[in-house]
C-alpha cells in the first residue's frame, strides 16, 4: 500500500511564540527607556554601578503616580476597558547591592516637585491665615448686624447681610489643601485623609517592604490588605469607618506603591502563598518587579552628576502632572473620565500581543499558580506602560502627532518591557516554586536547532534519554503542549499492512528561529 505523503498536512496559520519557557534572564536596555529620561537614567545607573532596572523601575513608578486618575487608556477600539496607568513596583536584591540609594535617587524629581509645592502650601497658608483674622472679625460684625437686623424686621438688610455672612464664612472654610505626591508609613486612615485631598493618587515609597507585607498578614489588619488591593486599578471605591473617627468615604482611591526586598523574604512570601490572605493577587499586583544580576566587573567611575539631563527629567515629570492640554484632543471617554486610544498600527500590534498571552495563559505550560497569576496581570501593564511612555513622549516632543493617540512606537517599549519583567518574574517564582515546563523549551531548542527534524517517530526522541524526554508519557505531555502552538501534528502513514505514527513539525519554524520564543 502507498505510504501517505508528508505534503498531506494542513497547518492553521505560522507557529505561535512561546511565552515565559526561556530561561534566559533579560535586562533593560538604554533603547528601552523614554527619551526624555533617557540619559538621566543611564547617568545614575552608570555612576552608581548599578543595573539599569534599580534606577528605571523606580523613575517609571514616579511617573505613573504623577500621571494617576488624571487619563487613562482604552485597549480596545470599541470597547469600554479602560487602564488607568498605576503601578506597583518591587526590586528584589541582597543587601548590599545598592538598590535604596539608586531609589532614593531615582525619586529624586518627585521630592523636588513635592518641595516647591510645599513651599508654595506654606506661602498660601501664611496669607490665609493672615486674611482670617480678619474674616472673623468682620464675622463677629455681621453677626451683631444681624442680630439687630432681624429683630428691627428689615427684611431687605437682613437677607443682604446672610448673603454677605455666607460669603465670609465660605472664605474661612476655603482654607488651602496641601498637595502631596508621596507618602511612606502612614496608617489606612491617615492616608486615606490624604487621599481625599488628593484624588489623582499617591506614591507610597518602602524602602524595605517586608514589614509592610506582615503587617498586612496579620489577623484583624483585613480591612487594611483590602484597601491597597482596591488603590491598585485606581478605580476601587472604599469608605473607612472608626469608631470616635469622622468616616472618610473615597469614590475612586489610586496608590502607586514602590519598595525593595531581599530575596530570601520574598521566598518565604511566595511560599506563603497558599494561604487564604496571601493568595488574594496582592504580591502580582507588583507588576514591575526585577531581580536583576549585578555584573560582577566593577569601575570607578567618579564624575559630576548631569544636571542637563537631570533637569530634562524633571521638566518631563512637571509637564505629566498637568495633561489638561490634551483635554481638547481626546474624544473618548468612560463616564466622564478620559482616555487615549491605540493609534491603527498599535492596535494590530497590541491584539497580536494579547493573543499569545491568553495562549499562554489557557495552556498548560505555567504550572506555578502564582507565576500564572502574575502573568495576568500584564493585561493592564502593557497597556499603561504605553500610556506613560506615550505622554513623555509629548513632553520630550518626540512623538508629536496630529491626534493624540498612542503609537507603535511607544506600545512596542512597553512590549519590550514586559519581555524583560515576564524573564524576572518566571526567576522569581522559580526559587521557590518548581516549574516544569522546562522540557518544552528544551525540546524546541533541538527542533530549532535542526536536532529533531521533521516526521521523527516519538521512541527516537524518549530512547536518547534527554532530561524530562526520557518516557513515552512524558514525551507525549511536552508534545501535546506544543501542538497546542501550532509546533507540531501528529500524523499516522501507512507502509503495506504497518501503520506508524510520526511527528510534523511546522515548515516555518526553521525560518523564525527563536524569534518563537
Amino acid at each position: 500500500m502507498k505510504s501517505t505523503s508528508y505534503y498531506d498536512v494542513r497547518w492553521e496559520g505560522p507557529p505561535k511564540r512561546i511565552m515565559g519557557l526561556s530561561d534566559e534572564l533579560c535586562s533593560l536596555s538604554s533603547s528601552d527607556l523614554p527619551h526624555a529620561l533617557r540619559p538621566w537614567i543611564v547617568d545614575i545607573a552608570e555612576r552608581m554601578q548599578v543595573p539599569l532596572e534599580f534606577v528605571a523601575i523606580p523613575a517609571i513608578v514616579a511617573a505613573s503616580s504623577l500621571i494617576g486618575r488624571q487619563i487613562g487608556v482604552f485597549p480596545k477600539q470599541k470597547d469600554d476597558w479602560l487602564v488607568i496607568a498605576n503601578l506597583w513596583g518591587m526590586i528584589v536584591a541582597h543587601p548590599g547591592w545598592m538598590k535604596s540609594p539608586a531609589m532614593n535617587e531615582a525619586l529624586r524629581p518627585i521630592e523636588i516637585i513635592q518641595q516647591e509645592l510645599s513651599e508654595n502650601y506654606r506661602a498660601q497658608r501664611k496669607i490665609f491665615d493672615e486674611q482670617l483674622i480678619a474674616h472673623n472679625i468682620k464675622l463677629d460684625g455681621l453677626k451683631e448686624e444681624l442680630k439687630k437686623s432681624i429683630k428691627q424686621r428689615k427684611f431687605e438688610t437682613t437677607k443682604e447681610l446672610k448673603a454677605n455672612l455666607e460669603e465670609v464664612l465660605r472664605s474661612i472654610n476655603n482654607s488651602p489643601k496641601e498637595q502631596r505626591l508621596k507618602i511612606n508609613d502612614a496608617t489606612v486612615e491617615k492616608t486615606a485623609i490624604i487621599l481625599a485631598e488628593n484624588p489623582n493618587g499617591l506614591l507610597m515609597v518602602r524602602d524595605e517592604l517586608p514589614g509592610w507585607l506582615s503587617t498586612l498578614n496579620k489577623k484583624g489588619k483585613e480591612g487594611d490588605r483590602e484597601f491597597f488591593l482596591e488603590s491598585w486599578n485606581g478605580f476601587g471605591s472604599y469608605s473607612v469607618d472608626r469608631v470616635g473617627r469622622r468616616s472618610i468615604y473615597l469614590p475612586a482611591i489610586c496608590l502607586s506603591i514602590l519598595g525593595g526586598i531581599q530575596p530570601n523574604k520574598l521566598n518565604d512570601y511566595i511560599r506563603s502563598s497558599d494561604t487564604d490572605l496571601s493568595s488574594d493577587g496582592l504580591l502580582q499586583r507588583f507588576q514591575l518587579t526585577v531581580f536583576p544580576e549585578l555584573s560582577r566587573e566593577w569601575k570607578n567611575i567618579d564624575r559630576f552628576p548631569n544636571e542637563k539631563n537631570f533637569y530634562k527629567a524633571l521638566d518631563a515629570y512637571q509637564s505629566l502632572q498637568k495633561l489638561s492640554k490634551l483635554g481638547k484632543k481626546i474624544i473618548r471617554r468612560k463616564n466622564s473620565f478620559p482616555g487615549l486610544s491605540f493609534s491603527e498600527p498599535a492596535r494590530g500590534l497590541f491584539l497580536d500581543w494579547r493573543t499569545e498571552l491568553e495562549s499562554l495563559l489557557r495552556s498548560n505550560f505555567v504550572k506555578s499558580q502564582s507565576l500564572l497569576s502574575h502573568y495576568s496581570k500584564y493585561r493592564s501593564l502593557v497597556p499603561a506602560l504605553s500610556l506613560i511612555f506615550h505622554l513623555l513622549n509629548l513632553s520630550d516632543n518626540t512623538d508629536i502627532a496630529d491626534t493624540p493617540d498612542i503609537s507603535d512606537r511607544s506600545l512596542q517599549k512597553a512590549l519590550s518591557w514586559e519581555k524583560v519583567l515576564r524573564s524576572h518574574a518566571k526567576k522569581i517564582y522559580s526559587e521557590s516554586v518548581k516549574i516544569e515546563y522546562s522540557p518544552v523549551f528544551s525540546l524546541a531548542n533541538k527542533i530549532i536547532f535542526g536536532h529533531v527534524t521533521d516526521g521523527f517517530k516519538p521512541r527516537t526522541i524518549y530512547r536518547k534519554g534527554w532530561s524530562g524526554l526520557e518516557t513515552a508519557s512524558k514525551l507525549e505531555k511536552v508534545l501535546k503542549l506544543l501542538k497546542e502552538l501550532n509546533w507540531v501534528q501528529k500524523q499516522k502513514i501507512e507502509n503495506g499492512s504497518v501503520i506508524s505514527e510520526i511527528v510534523r513539525i511546522h515548515p516555518r519554524i526553521k525560518e523564525l528561529g527563536h524569534e518563537l520564543l
